[in-house]
């Protein structure tokens, strides 16, 4: 800065001019220790603004280098503090002693180009085109308050046009409230309230247009309704938040009462007002519909179903619920009714915002209500979303998917997050298939484009969304219905359709979940989501998606665009005399108190009863290694809007294996620094190079899934796992010091089929060690951690 002085006198009369302008406007039922001015801070170089919140509260951060726009509120009694920091800041020498300390505020005040009073657009944070056009008219906003002044200023927003619905969506640190208000009217709300954080458009889940394809119908073969049988009284349940089901389908019927039908509004068809549900049942409850259909056999259905409407019909008046946000209203209706364990299941997304992985109100809504909103936790599959484009073209396929960025809720870390591929390789009519298979569906979306591609791998998994024909000489993808999975549909006349695209993938997984819940019913919803994670894997046609000038970067495109591959619901579910899988449900205490924050407090060690005298008798033999860590968090819904999207989780976890010529003291104090002093020595180096990822790749989001591939007998000396907690917002929060936070922990051992039974060994090392088995999911042996303290 050349003229430092004559900047800070720029800065401060621009101070003086906001305060003078918006100073006084706050509101009378504001407490007065709460009133101050929103003001917004313009960079004057490309390395942007260093905003803290020491001086001014961080509300958002938008646009990069020189275009970056920092949003601050100043509480009136740190006004006068801000004019005295201008004052030595305009007083520091540049050429001073390099010990003299930068006075508070400098790297702010030197960024800072201008201050200006803060406009409804600088704190739009949502897709510009979605403002509204005329300042003067009404329209329906989605405003961010701090949580802890909603209440009073839904009180005061009235006497300033500003109409609050019933309702809304609260979070540890934000609530989000659906008002009707002219711009107009909501500038002079927004200077008198001092808690608007920020702006968006209002979340709509309307489909405006479904686009299902009419299907070649099949006859119901004879006597099928007659084989199945309805699922136990015990049963879970998949709960279908879409757009209604038929419950008097003949498919559908045994599983499906009619009171488990629900709608947020009684105007809408709680049986469906468009066939989309019911075609998502379909695929949730039958495993393979048309092989059930070819060859009738007496079947047992493994999980009930339930509905609630959430998707408005496109001319449909709206439900007094949307407010607080149609998935909570949703799962609050549901489990007001009948108790028993549930998958969500959430076959649509929301296109509206910036589809860029920056969480929404409707995904941290599903953050929130998977974590344990109200105790419970709750494991939902969400679906990836879908490209529009209308023709479909062949040229662009799989670029035009990595362009497109995944819906809202698809960001959600707690979310099981599903896209598309296809294993379809045979054309009905003898035509050629655009993706081959175990390639990528032609109409899914990817994180690849998002710009908080590192925050999580997004999707989660992907499976069968079908597949599109392409005939010669013609660049318009040729759409048959024979080519995406048959399931049920919601016609009297036409019982039989098909359903592709993520829709139909979301299902289908939906439903694996709801059968292993079925199957070992004492596992939690993390649990769930970490064995279908664990039990995937990328096809040759996913690894050949591969794109960047090293491994790491290759690996990192094929995750945005497959997540961890496509889930084998067999493996999931059973164990073999060369598969050996093990499950550990447990917590750990992730902080503890330190002063005014808190620190890291413990980690949990797992010692793992490998089958060591196999393992070493297959010396170099190459052996396979799987590890998943699965948790929820708690989401901070204001952390993302600072930029501080490390802090949008409340803490993190990760495991680390034991090294091969660790002993246990070195595997717990790697990375500890509790252990310093104990040992002089470093613990032994060893090298990453057998994990397919490593961890900077799998240590993102929620799911830390990873494969490692080696020597038998080097793998027999690596019996432990340690999982360690990271930071996250509650480190900052103290009244967390001392929380326990659960994990589930899912690591397999697979060895050629020649092998030795190594499943047996396990058994019988786990019994002569006086170890209880669980409650058998492939009768485990149940790791218990040792704290260690961090």
């Amino acid at each position: 800065m050349k003229n430092r002085r004559a900047h800070s006198r720029s800065l401060a009369r621009d101070l003086d001019q906001i305060i003078a302008a918006k100073g006084r406007l706050h509101d009378k039922e504001l407490p007065e220790e709460e009133a101050g001015v929103h003001l917004t801070a313009f960079a004057r170089t490309a390395a942007g603004i260093q905003a803290s919140g020491a001086l001014m509260d961080v509300l958002s951060i938008k646009g990069e280098g020189k275009d970056q726009r920092v949003n601050l509120f100043i509480r009136s009694d740190r006004i006068d503090e801000a004019k005295k920091r201008l004052d030595r800041y305009a007083d520091f020498e540049a050429n001073a002693d390099e010990k003299v300390r930068k006075p508070w505020s400098f790297p702010f005040f030197e960024a800072a180009e201008r201050l200006a009073p803060t406009k409804l657009t600088d704190l739009w944070t949502d897709r510009i085109e979605l403002f509204p056009k005329k300042s003067s008219s009404q329209a329906e906003w989605e405003v961010w308050v701090r949580a802890d002044a909603a209440n009073r200023v839904r009180g005061f927003a009235g006497r300033y046009g500003v109409f609050c619905e019933l309702g809304q969506a609260d979070f540890p640190s934000v609530s989000m409230i659906r008002v009707r208000a002219s711009a107009d009217d909501l500038q002079s709300f927004v200077d008198a309230s001092s808690a608007v954080l920020e702006l968006r458009a209002c979340s709509s889940l309307t489909l405006l247009a479904l686009n299902m394809k009419a299907s070649a119908q099949r006859a119901l073969a004879d006597g099928l309704v007659s084989k199945i049988s309805a699922p136990r009284a015990v049963a879970p349940a998949v709960c279908i938040l879409d757009t209604g089901v038929m419950a008097s389908h003949p498919l559908l019927a045994p599983a499906l009462d009619a009171g488990d039908c629900l709608t947020l509004n009684d105007a809408w068809d709680k049986h469906g007002w468009d066939p989309h549900g019911t075609r998502v049942a379909g695929l949730v409850l039958y495993r393979d519909l048309e092989r059930l259909i070819e060859k009738p056999r007496q079947t047992r259905l493994d999980v009930r179903l339930e509905s609630v409407v959430v998707l408005r019909p496109p001319t449909g008046l709206r439900s007094s619920l949307e407010s607080i946000g149609e998935v909570v209203a949703a799962v609050g209706l549901i489990e007001a009714g009948r108790a028993r364990p549930r998958v969500f299941c959430l076959a649509f997304s929301d296109y509206r915002g910036l589809n860029d992985g920056v969480p929404t109100k409707l995904s941290g809504s599903v953050d929130q209500l998977a974590w344990g909103h109200n105790g419970v936790q709750r494991l939902f599959c969400v679906a990836a979303g879908n490209l529009s484009d209308d023709p479909l073209l062949v040229s662009g396929y799989s670029a035009r998917n990595d362009a497109s960025g995944i819906g809202s809720p698809g960001q959600a870390l707690n979310a099981l997050t599903v896209g598309g591929c296809t294993f379809i390789e045979e054309h009905p009519l003898g035509g050629q298939l655009l993706c081959p298979a175990g390639d990528i569906s032609v109409t899914s979306r990817t994180s690849t484009s998002w710009t908080l591609r590192r925050r999580s791998i997004k999707p989660d998994l992907v499976f069968e969304a079908g597949n599109v024909g392409q005939v010669d000489g013609e660049d318009a993808c040729e759409s048959l219905a024979e080519l995406n999975p048959l399931t049920t549909n919601a016609s009297p006349r036409m019982l039989l359709g098909t359903l592709g695209e993520t829709s139909a993938a979301t299902g289908s997984v939906s439903g694996m979940a709801g059968r292993l819940m079925a199957r070992y019913p004492d596992y939690w919803p993390e649990t769930i989501r970490g064995l279908l994670i664990h039990s995937s894997d990328w096809t040759p046609a996913m690894v050949e998606r591969g794109f960047g000038d090293n491994e790491e970067k290759k690996r990192e495109h094929i995750l945005s665009m497959f997540g961890w591959g496509a889930p084998d619901e067999s493996m999931a579910s059973d164990s073999a005399s060369n598969r050996l899988t093990l499950v550990a449900q447990s917590s750990l205490v992730p902080f503890k108190e330190d002063g005014r924050s808190n620190a890291l407090n413990e980690c949990a060690y797992h010692p793992l009863p490998w089958p060591e005298t196999a393992l070493r008798g297959l010396g170099d033999t190459e052996v396979e290694l799987r590890v998943t860590l699965s948790y929820f968090v708690q989401p901070d819904m204001r952390a993302p809007s600072a930029r501080r999207h490390a802090d949008y989780p409340s803490h993190r976890l990760h495991f680390d294996l034991k090294g091969p010529d660790d002993d246990d003291l070195d595997a717990a104090r790697r990375q500890n620094r509790a252990f310093r002093g104990i040992r002089s020595a470093s613990p032994p180096r060893r090298s990453e190079a057998r994990w397919r990822l490593g961890s900077t790749l799998r240590e993102r989001g929620t799911v830390h899934h990873d494969v490692w591939t080696g020597p038998a007998s080097e793998l027999a000396r690596q019996n432990a796992l340690r999982i360690a907690p990271r930071g996250g917002w509650w480190r900052d929060a103290p009244v967390y010091a001392g929380v326990p936070v659960r994990y589930a922990l899912i690591v397999s051992l697979r060895t050629p089929e020649s092998a030795q039974d190594i499943y047996q060994e396990t058994r019988t090392r786990v019994a002569a060690i006086g170890s209880r088995l669980s409650i058998p999911l492939l009768e485990p042996y149940v790791i218990q951690p040792v704290p260690i303290s961090t």
